[in-house]
Formats: structure tokens, sequence, C-alpha cells
């Protein structure tokens, strides 16, 4: 199953090869690249696959294979 999870980012984000990092919810996560596989990884280090993001100033757009806890998020297969 797949979600669409989407957040609002505090203070923009950082991003340096294989790895992006933001705060939202006053809490820092990090998208990382693993293997040609991308990951959200939690403030308490869970690590949550994503099939694709985007991110700018003020969102966070995550495909994830689970619900990230905190965030907006849909069942992939409501949307259609």
């Amino acid at each position: 199953m797949a979600y669409v999870c989407i957040t609002k980012t505090e203070e923009g984000f950082c991003a340096v090869k294989r790895l992006i990092r933001f705060f939202a919810n006053s809490k820092p996560y990090e998208i990382v690249e693993e293997n040609d596989e991308h990951y959200l990884l939690t403030l308490n280090n869970k690590k949550i696959k994503i099939r694709g993001f985007t991110i700018n100033v003020d969102l966070v757009v995550v495909v994830a294979e689970e619900a990230v806890e905190g965030w907006l998020c849909k069942d992939l297969n409501e949307l259609k």
C-alpha cells in the first residue's frame, strides 16, 4: 500500500548529495538515498521507504510505503 503524505516545512531545507534535511512540526527529518532507493528518516530513527518526493521552501510531499505520523496522509488508491 502507498500513501501520499504532506507537511509544511519550517525554515526551508538543506540539500547535499544523497541527503535532504528539513524541519516539520518542530522535528528534524531527512530524506536519504541508499542503493538507488529513497527513505524518510524520522526523529526516532524510523526509516520509511518512499517511492518519490517533492520539496520546496514551504512544503514536502512524499509517496511513502506507510503513513508518516504527524503528517497529512491519504491512501494513494483513494486519489484515483
